[in-house]
């Protein structure tokens, strides 16, 4: 419609040596685009044979670089990043605490990178309660995640304030 932009998709294979270079071109021959979304950087390979922390360290210093400085406008990334699985175990059993900056993923750059890190949990309750707890920390400080809960519709990725819904779960 009327003052929406296009969507566009680059589905191959990222190598970390290269795919900034991949993201130039797309923006240059196809699509300008405002906000780019990265699938999950923690599946990108290597064209040299690097080790798994490697790949992705470097992959995130390279996209934290070209989303600073690598082309003439600015945009909004978005890029998951994973929890260790005993993390994840972790809120499953103890589903009313929260989670500190030390919940990051197969490296230290996968907090530190970010301007900001947001976390979406539940329980399989929660989920059938239409309840997502979300984290958020700005990922250069230390301590915990501050947390709230949100009322979400989950198969269409709809997500609502209930002001109500954090006083009577806490």
């Amino acid at each position: 419609g009327k003052g929406r932009g296009k969507l566009s998709f680059i589905n191959k294979e990222a190598f970390c040596e290269d795919f900034i270079e991949v993201l130039k071109e797309h923006y240059e021959r196809y699509n300008k685009f405002d906000v780019i979304v990265i699938d999950s950087l923690v599946l990108i390979s290597s064209r040299r044979g690097l080790p798994k922390t490697d790949r992705i360290s470097q992959a995130y210093e390279k996209l934290k670089v070209f989303i600073s400085n690598g082309i003439d406008k600015k945009f909004v990334a978005i890029i998951p990043a994973q929890l260790k699985q005993d993390t994840v175990n972790w809120l499953r059993s103890h589903p009313n605490d929260t989670i500190d900056v030390t919940a990051g993923g197969e490296s230290a750059a996968t907090i530190r990178s970010p301007d900001y890190v947001w976390s979406l949990f539940s329980s399989k309750e929660e989920r059938n309660n239409n309840m997502m707890k979300i984290y958020d920390v700005a990922s250069r400080h230390n301590g915990n995640f501050g947390d709230f809960y949100a009322r979400c519709r989950l198969g269409a990725c709809h997500f609502w304030s209930e002001p109500d819904l954090n006083n009577t779960f806490r």
